[in-house]
């Protein structure tokens, strides 16, 4: 036969009661869907095909619709394959499994006319007592066949049925889908005193029930995770189940309405990025949503062409990229994509339902460490290329080990050697924040960074005048909790101030000096530093072999022809008591 395509699977009751693996397909012949015939083949229990014989001999052939086998495979497997909008006979024909017709006069809810997403039902009334569902002859035991479509996002539907003697019971096939997130039956009685409601998985086995939720009434919740509802424990997925409608005791007699709503599930959302007005969002399935505002009811997918477009994504060719921010800049909806493997960036100017018209409106790339990569970063609040800050740094000092840096923010940064730059927040009460350089609301300002001790220390000033007041940060990082104490220095003389002038090579209080006491170098004033050599004295006491500076004896030794580098330190040795060693260092005018 022609190309024929696997359309959908399902473990399926026989009339022995057996569960048999079924597996459906269509054989499309091109002329219309009521042309395209129905094979069925039936699997061992693994789903392996038959053993035994030629593959194309397991295939059944059902054939197409009109078929009372056609319509009771649609409701088997839960599914229109001859797209008529109804899940088995449109007419409220035969729609069970098997040879009899069951077009009787009163047989069929024609109200629900094909396409309208309710509930069928095919009703016999004919008297006696059902049997389990696919256990029997349906058709001829009153049997309510009931079909829930759900080709709507959220519907409600209801059916009118008669228990006609005592004893007499009523099945209900409804097809759930596990993308809906909740069910909702209830059997109202009419005539019918006391409704009693039950609720089967596909096996025929009871999962729950209900008496009077509502007066006499009957009222069943199904969840399809399980975690809440009647079925609490039972989770949902997608095929056939089954309500039985009875009447407490299984005694009493009359009509009823058993009603049934679901809710579709509100799709899964990721949140990518929430900066600026609009929140990036990605679905389970990669497609990127954007939101005016926090959250997803609201969420519109993002689109090329037309087409839903995934975070990540060919831009153009061979060429790949992923959707890392989207915004709305001077009155233009903007994507911001990165190029795989780089942090080269494009923009996409978007319409405003965010739709990607022509790909001519793909931006040049955008390359990191200019001007416009760093003001892309602004428009977007986004660091894009991973350097832990917005923008273009400005390196505020740069003394010791550790230099500060301000991002176009004004946000200080530590960044130790060629290390990426770190954000220094702190915690003042409400929570962790990125610390100001300078904090006018709290006059706070920083002054260095720096690691002492195996400890990162934050130096800064207050509106208290001549003090400076350093703060230790929690382990590696340079994040200062709530609460963290603070040691303060006075200005002058005192040997701890000076020490942390030493140790963060800065001259905190402005007197032109770091540390130690004004150089007796040959500037000669004590004063700034101006260009020229000044010297270092190693030692103290009295005179020993080592000779002042400048005079005939003085030797620069070791050699350090005035600059002691950071990697190879210059070392020498103090021979006696009272020895002298002075090493000539050269200093350049405008350093602080």
């Amino acid at each position: 036969f022609n190309t024929i395509t696997l359309v959908g699977a399902e473990a399926v009751r026989s009339t022995s009661g057996a569960m048999i693996n079924t597996s459906a397909w269509i054989e499309y012949n091109g002329s219309g869907d009521a042309d395209d015939r129905l094979w069925i083949l039936e699997h061992n229990a693994d789903w392996s095909k038959p053993s035994g014989g030629d593959e194309d001999d397991a295939f059944a052939e059902v054939g197409i619709a009109p078929n009372s086998y056609y319509y009771g495979y649609e409701i088997d497997l839960g599914q229109d394959f001859d797209n008529d909008g109804v899940i088995g006979d449109p007419g409220g024909g035969d729609n069970d499994d098997d040879d009899s017709d069951d077009n009787a006069p009163d047989e069929g809810n024609n109200a629900n006319e094909p396409g309208s997403g309710g509930v069928r039902d095919y009703t016999n009334n004919r008297g006696g007592t059902d049997s389990k569902p696919h256990g029997g002859t349906q058709g001829d035991a009153n049997f309510n066949d009931t079909v829930w479509t759900t080709t709507s996002s959220n519907g409600t539907a209801s059916t009118q049925g008669l228990l006609n003697e005592s004893g007499d019971k009523d099945w209900f096939v409804v097809p759930l889908n596990q993308a809906i997130d909740e069910w909702v039956f209830e059997m109202n009685g009419n005539t019918l005193s006391d409704p009693y409601l039950y609720f089967y998985n596909s096996a025929g086995t009871l999962i729950c029930s209900n008496d009077d939720s509502n007066g006499l009434n009957s009222r069943l919740i199904i969840s399809q995770d399980g975690s809440s509802g009647n079925n609490q424990g039972t989770t949902i997925t997608t095929g056939n189940y089954y309500l039985e409608a009875r009447s407490y005791g299984d005694r009493l007699t009359g009509t009823y309405t058993l009603t049934g709503s679901y809710n579709a599930a509100e799709s899964s959302y990721t949140r990518v990025e929430s900066e600026g007005s609009i929140t990036l969002l990605r679905d389970d399935n990669g497609v990127a949503f954007v939101e005016d505002g926090v959250g997803s009811p609201d969420a519109a997918a993002v689109t090329r062409g037309g087409f839903n477009l995934e975070i990540s994504h060919i831009i153009e060719g061979d060429t790949t990229g992923a959707i890392l921010g989207a915004e709305t800049i001077a009155g233009e909806n903007l994507l911001a994509v990165s190029k795989t493997g780089t942090t080269t960036m494009h923009t996409y100017s978007m319409t405003e339902s965010w739709d990607l018209i022509d790909d001519a409106l793909i931006s040049d790339e955008i390359i990191d460490g200019t001007d416009a990569y760093y003001n892309l970063e602004n428009s977007f609040n986004l660091d894009f290329n991973g350097d832990d800050s917005i923008g273009r740094h400005t390196t505020i000092e740069e003394a010791g080990s550790v230099d500060l840096l301000s991002d176009e923010n004004g946000y200080a940064l530590a960044r130790t050697g060629t290390a990426d730059p770190i954000n220094i927040e702190r915690n003042f009460g409400s929570g962790m924040a990125n610390w100001l350089i300078a904090d006018t609301g709290r006059n706070f300002t920083i002054l260095g960074v720096e690691t002492i001790d195996g400890a990162n220390t934050i130096a800064y000033s207050t509106s208290t005048a001549n003090q400076t007041s350093t703060v230790i940060a929690t382990g590696t990082s340079w994040v200062v909790a709530n609460g963290t104490g603070a040691n303060t220095y006075d200005h002058g003389e005192g040997a701890a101030f000076l020490a942390l002038e030493t140790a963060f090579g800065q001259d905190f209080d402005d007197d032109g000096n770091i540390g130690g006491t004004p150089d007796d170098g040959d500037s000669g004033d004590g004063g700034n530093d101006e260009a020229g050599d000044d010297y270092s004295e190693v030692g103290g006491g009295q005179d020993g072999t080592g000779s002042a500076p400048g005079g005939s004896g003085f030797e620069d030794a070791p050699a350090t022809s005035g600059r002691v580098s950071v990697t190879a330190p210059a070392t020498g040795s103090l021979e006696e008591v009272g020895d002298m060693d002075y090493f000539r260092f050269t200093v350049e005018a405008g350093k602080s």
